[in-house]
C-alpha cells in the first residue's frame, strides 16, 4: 500500500496503528506470543533465485513478469522496513534464534 502509493500516509500509518493496537489486545487478553520475522534477501541473491526459477521447468510457476517489475521498487520497501520500530538487530536475531529452540 506505502510502497505502490496505494493510500496516503494518514490511511496506511492509522491502519498500522489499528494492527499494533489489536495486537496489544489479544497479547493482552488471550496471552498470545506474536511472532513477526523479516527474511532478507539481498537483491542480487533474489535476481539468481529468479534465474534458476526461469531455468528450472518444476520451478516456473514460481516467477511472474511481476516479480521483475517489483524489483524497481526494492529500494522502497526496503526505506519502509526500515521505518518499521522493532528491537535492535541483535537482540532480534537472538529473538528469531531462540524462538526455534524446543
Amino acid at each position: 500500500m506505502r510502497v505502490h502509493e496505494l493510500a496516503p500516509e494518514k490511511v496506511w500509518s492509522t491502519r498500522y496503528d489499528e494492527i499494533n493496537q489489536f495486537e496489544k489486545l489479544i497479547v493482552g487478553q488471550n496471552k498470545t506470543t506474536i511472532l513477526k520475522f523479516f527474511l532478507h534477501i539481498f537483491k542480487e541473491e533474489r535476481l539468481t533465485r529468479f534465474a534458476k526459477r526461469v531455468d528450472d521447468p518444476a520451478r516456473q510457476w514460481k516467477i511472474s513478469e511481476s516479480d521483475y517489475k517489483e524489483r524497481d521498487y526494492w529500494d522502497d520497501y526496503v526505506e519502509a522496513f526500515e521505518d518499521v520500530p522493532g528491537e535492535n538487530e541483535h537482540r532480534a536475531r537472538a529473538l528469531v534464534r531462540d524462538s526455534f529452540k524446543s
